[in-house]
């Protein structure tokens, strides 16, 4: 005759739990981590003419699908995206060296709590993690 404790589930049945809760985790952290790249990659491409450019042929082109736009509306809705487009480069390219500042004064912060070995360490991820527009601002 075989005891079996009520209380506890069948093993099968634990370890397929922890299955699932595994597979859910990395799911999720796959988002996760292909949000911030995603993110880290356009940051690291920095502003241009071309990324606003794709952006706006990305919107225009998703909304004629969606609404079924006019030859007419497609036209009005593309000066509208591109004239919005190129306001919100001349904002970024004001509020830019203001985010510069920013960033060096946190950095400056940070490596004063740093030691020596630390720094030099620093210097190297900030190199990494710098866009590559922003680095010979």
């Amino acid at each position: 005759m075989s005891t079996t404790d009520p209380v506890t589930a069948p093993r099968g049945t634990k370890t397929k739990v922890v299955a699932i809760v595994v597979v859910l985790i990395a799911f999720l952290g796959g988002i996760a981590i292909g949000a911030i790249g995603d993110r880290i990659w356009l940051l690291h491409r920095g502003p241009s003419h071309r990324n606003a450019h794709a952006i706006t042929e990305r919107v225009l082109h998703k909304l004629d699908d969606e609404l079924e736009l006019s030859p007419e509306q497609r036209q009005r809705v593309k000066q509208i995206l591109e004239a919005h487009a190129a306001r919100m480069q001349q904002i970024g390219d004001t509020v830019r060296p203001q985010i510069r500042q920013e960033i060096d004064q946190n950095n400056a912060e940070i490596e004063r709590v740093l030691t020596p070995d630390q720094r030099a360490k620093f210097d190297k991820l900030k190199m990494q993690l710098t866009p590559r527009h922003m680095r010979h601002s």
